[in-house]
């Protein structure tokens, strides 16, 4: 009997051992858990070739739901920051000397079947899907739109009795949109992007007649002569719209027939980036 006792004994003494050990560990475990940050590097780029405009019938509106709340990287954050996230830390670009997908922009460049339309990166804490915050961004880009080939929208024929410009003619593109990390088990992305084109240069101009009521008849005495309205063809809206689960230290591909997206997500270290290996 006392040698069962004393075994017990024994038993309950490692057991309490074990349980101090793990309360004196604890705090110093939750301290270095508690916050983890992410370095997050983009490239956006569009396809230049004319097979994948003519691959869908893209819209030229579209609805979409706008986050409540948003944040602007080297921005403030909004509301109140969570007193455990480092200012420093939290949705800062990083320079251009630390990104890691140089290679690759080199790469699509050089095929001149891309553009490029936005390569950043920054840092940010990982947030779980109740509190993680989109990233906003916002760009605007100037082309020269084709001389041969004024269209109707909707239509593959030139628009009738329409002078087509004798120059180049430049154009507004703007990409829109928000990328939100999420941390849970694993890591997410969700993207949401609006890629317009054909916008004009000044945004005043397609909307003259309409703020002064002349007919179209009457658009020249109102201002804008009347073939720079009816050679302005209708913007055209291309949307990135997924969400997909991710792997840190791992480069991944989001598609689309006009918009590519690669999107690279590591451990925030604040040294010598780590090799990446490579998904679609």
């Amino acid at each position: 009997m006392s040698l069962i006792f004393d075994v017990r004994l024994i038993m309950q003494k490692r057991a309490l051992l074990v349980l101090l050990s793990f309360l004196m560990l604890a705090p110093s475990v939750r301290a270095e858990e508690a916050v983890r940050y992410y370095d997050i590097e983009t490239i956006i780029f569009e396809s230049l070739d004319p097979s994948a405009r003519q691959s869908e019938n893209w819209k030229s509106d579209i609805n979409r739901q706008i986050p409540a709340v948003s944040i602007e990287l080297n921005q403030p954050y909004p509301g109140a920051m969570p007193p455990d996230y480092d200012p420093k830390l939290t949705f800062k670009t990083l320079p251009s000397s630390q990104f890691q997908l140089q290679q690759e922009e080199k790469l699509l460049t050089d095929t001149r079947q891309y553009r490029i339309l936005l390569h950043t990166a920054w840092v940010q804490p990982g947030m779980g899907p109740d509190v993680a915050l989109p990233v906003h961004i916002q760009q605007s880009y100037l082309a020269e739109a084709p001389i041969s080939g004024t269209l109707v929208p909707g239509q593959g024929m030139p628009a009738a009795n329409v002078p087509l410009p004798t120059a180049p003619t430049q154009t507004r593109s703007t990409l829109d949109g928000y990328i939100k990390i999420i941390l849970t088990r694993y890591l997410h992305a969700d993207v949401d992007l609006v890629y317009t084109t054909g916008l004009p240069v000044n945004p005043q101009t397609a909307t003259n007649n309409a703020a002064t009521g002349a007919p179209a008849s009457d658009a020249t005495t109102a201002g804008t002569p009347i073939d720079s309205l009816t050679t302005q063809p209708a913007p055209v809206i291309y949307r990135l719209l997924e969400s997909r689960r991710m792997r840190s230290k791992e480069l991944h591909y989001l598609d689309h027939p006009v918009l590519g997206m690669l999107v690279l997500i590591t451990p925030y270290e604040g040294k010598t980036p780590t090799p990446l290996r490579k998904s679609r």
